[in-house]
């Protein structure tokens, strides 16, 4: 049987530590610790070693983008979900930069909640414990691709599968603008493009991207199946979708599916 997942949630609302105990405790995660501000984050780290930690953005003392950043130089393995009710892009951008896994906002849904720490710990756990791909069904090594997603431990985890068909990563994007750049400079042969991203969208991306390169494909990866956006991806050139949780085997074939 496997180890439950282990959680620390840090926020100085009490509510809303308890809602999110309730809420994964009924998935079976493991919620080792509450704590009600930063103070004492690294020693309860320490001593709890928790898989993933749930870090309010705005909390008395440190706040949670001081804190992210301090805990992914210290602790990089650690998945960091950031708690948090503003919609400020420049905000999330910063916490997308610092290597944010994703986020929990308020008001929360039970089922954003709780798609986005499966999400997460479905990454982290195939990140430890990666399965070999199967045999080669087409040649993958001469591709160059681009890989776009706010998400760190969803490019990570999309970078391992990529490599392990041969195919070179030649940049990670954090934001569509970065997408944009990175193809302009380095004119991949296809780029992975997430659809939810700040400051420029997977959607506005695509669009300059098919624009300005047009014999780049462009596959659209996304936590959700959105009817409307995935018919205006298509009719912006979109060659396919992947949709998450990554399975590595299932990303594999669609993508050597998508550039044969």
């Amino acid at each position: 049987m496997d180890t439950p997942t282990k959680i620390l949630i840090v926020d100085d609302n009490e509510t809303i530590r308890g809602l999110l105990s309730v809420l994964f405790r009924s998935e079976h995660f493991e919620v080792v610790g509450e704590l009600n501000s930063g103070d004492n984050l690294f020693s309860s780290i320490k001593r709890l070693e928790p898989d993933i930690v749930c870090l309010d953005h705005e909390m008395p003392g440190k706040d949670g983008l001081t804190l992210l950043k301090e805990l992914k130089s210290e602790e990089p393995k650690i998945a960091v979900l950031m708690i948090t009710g503003t919609k400020d892009p420049e905000f999330q951008q910063q916490a997308v930069a610092a290597g944010v896994a994703g986020f929990l906002r308020k008001p929360f849904s039970q089922i954003q909640v709780l798609k986005e720490i499966r999400q997460v710990d479905h990454a982290r756990k195939l990140l430890l414990h990666p399965s070999a791909p199967k045999s080669a069904e087409a040649n993958t090594t001469a591709i160059n691709m681009v890989i776009a997603d706010d998400s760190s431990i969803m490019r990570e985890l999309l970078s391992m599968i990529l490599k392990s068909m041969g195919i070179n990563i030649v940049g990670e994007a954090i934001d569509g603008h970065e997408a944009v750049d990175m193809v302009d400079k380095f004119k991949p042969d296809a780029i992975c493009l997430d659809l939810e991203m700040p400051n420029v969208t997977g959607l506005e991306a695509l669009e300059k991207i098919k624009g300005g390169h047009p014999k780049t494909k462009v596959i659209i990866i996304s936590g959700h199946a959105d009817r409307d956006k995935v018919k205006r991806a298509i009719e912006l050139g979109a060659s396919g979708f992947i949709i998450k949780p990554f399975e590595a085997q299932q990303v594999i074939q669609s993508v050597r599916k998508l550039l044969a």
